[in-house]
């Protein structure tokens, strides 16, 4: 039996006005988000996964993806859910402490289209103490997000003459990669020294946690007090094996290879290690379109037509 006119026309309408409820909630899951702290400086639809991208390119940072949490010997930063004051309950805060010697410049915190940047002194340590309540800006929805990654950029410590410090910078990516990142870090640090001192070279390993930071070295103190001349090369250990899409970036360039020579100065040298894991495969952001049920189109009335 076909369908009546009136049918067919009352179908159509309805179909439309679905297509354009549906648009209408897509839509709005791509708007942007908006400020949620007055503490921080908002930066919306937009990712920064390093100290650099903040203006603190000589920073040591240290971070994590998502609820995780990261430390170094001197900072250390842990999520939870949201227990301040803007929406109490709602979403993930950080909380950051000192654990030694560090003066924190800013902390990130990203969750939705967009990140927080906090880096007034009297809202970081040691003037704020946990728990400080960092949050990530609101989403699209007024809401305080689940925590997508964070970090905290330190300014260096003075490195004495005749040592070499070993930092990492971990890029993380804007989304959860499809293969796991590193939980840790090493890199073999090799010395030779001035012939006139020691035929054999000083070789190290420099340890670091998944959120990067300031590098733990074996055997302790075997950097230290190193001959003016020393030349070290510093080479991050199973990069192979990192996820496709990952770089890998020495500070200073070359030292991986030509190394670095010890100067005869007041302060040694550092050493920075970026992992960039921005462009890693990441699995597919879920969109959940708003169920609010679309009204029908009011029925065309259609007058019947008439044959003789």
């Amino acid at each position: 039996m076909q369908r009546t006119l009136r049918a067919r026309v009352v179908g159509a309408a309805s179909a439309l006005a679905l297509v354009a409820g549906l648009t209408v909630a897509l839509a709005g899951v791509a708007t942007a988000d908006s400020a949620s702290d007055p503490r921080a400086t908002f930066h919306d639809a937009a990712n920064a996964t390093t100290c650099a991208q903040v203006g603190f390119a000589d920073a040591v940072q240290v971070g994590a993806q998502g609820s995780g949490s990261a430390s170094d010997a001197n900072v250390s930063g842990v999520v939870s859910t949201n227990s301040g004051p803007i929406h109490t309950g709602q979403g993930q805060e950080l909380d950051v402490t000192i654990t030694g010697s560090a003066t924190i410049q800013a902390i990130v915190v990203k969750g939705g289209n967009g990140y927080n940047v906090y880096e007034n002194a009297v809202d970081l340590p040691p003037s704020a103490q946990s728990p400080q309540h960092y949050i990530s800006p609101f989403n699209n929805g007024g809401n305080v997000p689940a925590i997508s990654h964070w970090f905290i950029c330190y300014e260096p410590s003075t490195v004495p003459t005749g040592t070499l410090q070993v930092n990492k910078v971990v890029g993380l990516p804007d989304g959860t990669p499809v293969t796991p990142l590193p939980t840790s870090f090493t890199a073999t640090v090799t010395c030779d020294e001035p012939a006139i001192t020691v035929t054999q070279p000083v070789v190290a390993t420099v340890t670091f946690g998944a959120g990067g930071g300031a590098g733990v070295v074996s055997p302790a103190g075997s950097l230290d007090n190193l001959p003016i001349g020393t030349t070290c090369t510093v080479v991050e250990d199973g990069v192979a094996g990192f996820p496709v899409g990952t770089v890998v970036s020495y500070d200073p360039a070359g030292v991986d290879t030509d190394g670095v020579t010890i100067p005869d100065s007041e302060v040694g040298v550092t050493v920075t290690i970026t992992n960039d894991f921005s462009g890693v495969q990441v699995e597919p952001e879920t969109v959940v379109v708003p169920t609010t049920p679309v009204t029908p189109a009011a029925a065309i009335a259609v007058a019947p037509a008439f044959t003789g």
